[in-house]
């Protein structure tokens, strides 16, 4: 993911693996122009990301417990 805005970002990436468990990358304070790269050695090629802007609180990412129950493999 690359930040392509004028401002700093937080970010927090997941990617899924083939398990079906998410992998998270959290990168704050992510500078305009800067990357930030999500892997999983056996993955799905899922991933879900949220951005804010550095510093705002008030734009509360989801836990990563939170991550797995909204994103769970429907039966």
């Amino acid at each position: 993911m690359k930040n392509v805005c004028d401002e700093k970002l937080d970010v927090k990436l997941v990617v899924q693996e083939r398990s079906m468990r998410w992998k998270t990358f959290n990168q704050n304070n992510m500078m305009p122009g800067d990357s930030l790269s999500g892997y999983a050695c056996e993955g799905t090629g899922k991933y879900v990301f949220w951005t804010r802007k550095a510093g705002d609180n008030t734009v509360v990412f989801p836990t990563d417990e939170e991550v797995a129950k909204e994103f769970a493999p429907k039966n």
